[in-house]
């Protein structure tokens, strides 16, 4: 099987295993929007998707993990920026 046709498939099979690992970690609207971002880098590292089904599915997971903590991070630096401008202009 190719590796797009076991791309295809391992994202078939685990995206609602996937959503569900999103669902229980970030607010759940964001869920399917974290869930497109693995799927558009699953396609773009498709050349390194493993030669299992099983590794494939570990490996997806482990592109969820990254975009989780992109996700994470993006939250906090919004945060962050909202404290900055709180202090601003309670300070002017």
């Amino acid at each position: 099987m190719s590796k797009e046709r076991r791309l295809t498939a391992a994202l078939v099979d685990a995206s609602p295993d996937l959503l569900a690992y999103f669902r229980r970690r970030v607010d759940p609207q964001d869920a399917p929007d974290l869930l497109g971002e693995v799927m558009v880098t699953a396609w773009r590292c498709a050349k390194d998707v493993p030669s299992t089904s099983v590794e494939t599915r570990m490996w997806l997971f482990g592109v969820a993990r990254g975009a989780l903590r992109n996700y994470q991070r993006g939250d906090r630096r919004r945060w962050a920026l909202a404290d900055r401008i709180r202090g601003s202009i309670s300070a002017a």
